[in-house]
């Protein structure tokens, strides 16, 4: 099944749009790998002169045809060397637009398909595969090169003797059609061994970044030893594959050396009955060498080849439209007031149960609102929805009267600014972390979005201030830091709309007093909506909706549902039983 999956080039060919875009480079380093092709064909016939003088004791002769062929090698390797600069280039440029286009596709991936995807998948294939391709497309067009040499040297072995040269061709043939089955055989073992790799790199990336929650929880023996059945099963794999390839080539080198040995019996028979002279047989004996040497590239092209699609194979499939369908926005460039209406609004992750159905609510521009209810019930969904992360089975979405799905991609992120419970913080400095918001940010005002987020005290007690670096997922901030941090993030990019996912949960309830007191001023010019847990943290909000069944159970006041919602009075009972 898997030897089926690698069959053909069909995947190398979805390279020609990124090879054309490199086409001048490209065309100029096969232009002087032809040129190199003449002297390749020349050179044997001038060694077999050496050869033939060699024998003769002629020195003069010898220093003749030495010194042509130190003249032939010398301009051999000088255009050899212009071809490697042109192929140098065009192939680190293929690498980076092919790398380039394929984080692109991932970061565009619909959010249902992101979520089932392994984070060592992407990282292999983005950093391994983009380049392995790229290298091994340069190592075809040479080997191709090579091997139109090595289809000279039979050609002209057939003019100094057809029967001879006919058994060298056999012997190219044969060797050739071996070669072909040891490459299928070994880009099936590549294929299956890096699917083993993308799992052991996804769960060494997991385990990096979770240490913290390996240490805590005690999961430190059950990680090693899914680690250890990883790498065991990789290894074993690996060592069965090679062993297997070993005694294939192992076969190989026994048939081209039985047919060495052929050739020169062959030789000898043919100077017996006076068909072959010494001169002829010299010149036979360094073309043989060369189609050696040419089959052995036809050899490694083949394996090339099959290496070659299979690292075509996965790097496609990652941009495959049916396997990662792409977010899909509309093309209206708009400018909303904060208004957002749900109208019969219904959402399911995959064929699952209906997370919400047919809901219906109304957020006016410039209030706090927020979502309160059990785990699990659809809150975090609805600002999934809003910020376009997934799309709604049914129903409307609307941003003042206009239907989202209208809006172009950078309408809804300029438009709408999301905190999530657990924000991802990049392992660069404070400032760049906040110019991801807004690259031509001032200084002026990254500080004054720190001071608004309640971050700037602490900033400015480190050594290196805004400067200073935080670590992989901000390692070196609390989790209460780290919200505040995305928080900045989110004010520094000014959007109309700020979603804030459990984005106060982490925070001891001075800061959480503090932060509190900047969304009631942010709401002046922003329409803000809150989903939370603790409903201590969204007591003054313009409007607080109750959750349940897919559908706004209740909405008012957090006085207003106190006396009109029994179910908000318990849930804020049984928080204050549980704070005590």
């Amino acid at each position: 099944m898997e030897q089926e999956k690698i069959k053909g080039i069909k995947n190398i060919k979805k390279m020609a749009p990124f090879l054309k875009k490199q086409r001048g480079m490209i065309a100029l380093s096969i232009i002087f790998r032809v040129l190199v092709l003449p002297f390749s064909a020349i050179s044997p016939l001038v060694i077999s002169q050496i050869l033939l003088y060699f024998t003769e004791f002629d020195f003069e002769r010898v220093l003749f045809f030495a010194i042509i062929y130190i003249i032939l090698m010398i301009v051999a390797e000088a255009i050899g060397y212009i071809s490697s600069i042109c192929s140098n280039r065009w192939i680190r440029r293929v690498a980076q637009d092919l790398q380039n286009t394929l984080l692109q596709h991932f970061l565009d991936t619909e959010s249902a398909s992101l979520d089932k995807i392994n984070s060592g998948k992407v990282s292999t294939r983005l950093i391994n595969d983009c380049s392995k391709l790229s290298f091994s497309i340069s190592r075809i067009f040479n080997y191709i090169s090579r091997g139109l040499a090595g289809i000279i040297y039979v050609v002209i072995a057939l003019v100094v003797n057809l029967y001879i040269g006919l058994f060298m061709f056999g012997f190219a043939l044969l060797t050739f059609l071996l070669s072909r089955y040891i490459a299928h055989k070994q880009a099936k073992y590549e294929y299956i061994k890096a699917g083993k790799q993308d799992k052991l790199v996804g769960l060494g990336n997991e385990s990096t970044r979770g240490w913290r929650d390996i240490k805590g929880l005690g999961l430190k023996n059950t990680i090693e030893t899914r680690v250890y059945d990883l790498t065991q099963d990789y290894t074993w794999f690996t060592i069965r594959s090679n062993d297997k390839l070993n005694a294939l080539h192992g076969g190989a080198g026994i048939f081209q050396n039985t047919m060495y040995a052929a050739f020169f019996i062959i030789c000898a028979w043919f100077m017996l009955e006076n068909w072959l002279d010494i001169a002829g047989f010299l010149i036979m004996y360094t073309y043989y060498g060369r189609i050696t040497s040419s089959l052995n590239v036809w050899s490694t092209l083949q394996e090339e080849l099959a290496l070659a699609e299979m690292s075509a194979k996965r790097v496609f499939e990652m941009l495959d439209e049916k396997s990662y369908p792409t977010e899909q926005f509309g093309a209206l460039d708009y400018s909303c007031s904060g208004e957002i209406t749900f109208q019969n609004v219904s959402f399911a992750y995959e064929e699952k149960e209906k997370v919400l159905d047919k809901i219906n609510f109304s957020i006016k521009p410039n209030t706090l609102v927020a979502f309160v209810g059990e785990s699990g019930i659809g809150k975090s969904t609805i600002l999934g929805l809003i910020t376009r992360l997934y799309k709604e089975n049914d129903g409307e979405i609307l941003l003042d009267n206009t239907n989202i799905n209208e809006l172009s991609e950078q309408s809804v992120r300029q438009n709408i600014g999301l905190v999530l419970q657990t924000p991802y913080v990049f392992n660069m400095s404070i400032a760049e972390n906040l110019r991801l918001a807004k690259p031509n940010a001032t200084d002026d005002e990254i500080k004054n979005a720190c001071r608004l987020a309640q971050l700037d005290e602490f900033i400015e007690k480190l050594p290196e201030k805004y400067d200073s670096l935080i670590g992989e997922n901000g390692v070196i901030l609390s989790g209460g830091q780290r919200q505040r941090l995305a928080i900045a993030r989110a004010l520094l990019k000014n959007n109309k709309i700020l979603l804030f996912d459990e984005a106060t949960s982490a925070l001891d309830n001075k800061s959480q007093k503090l932060i509190k007191e900047v969304l009631d001023n942010l709401k002046k010019d922003h329409t803000i909506i809150i989903v939370a847990h603790r409903l201590s943290t969204v007591v003054d909000a313009d409007n607080i909706m109750l959750i349940s069944k897919g559908k706004v159970e209740a909405q008012g006041t957090h006085t207003e549902l106190l006396h009109s919602s029994p179910t908000y009075k318990a849930l804020y009972q049984t928080e204050e039983i549980n704070e005590e």
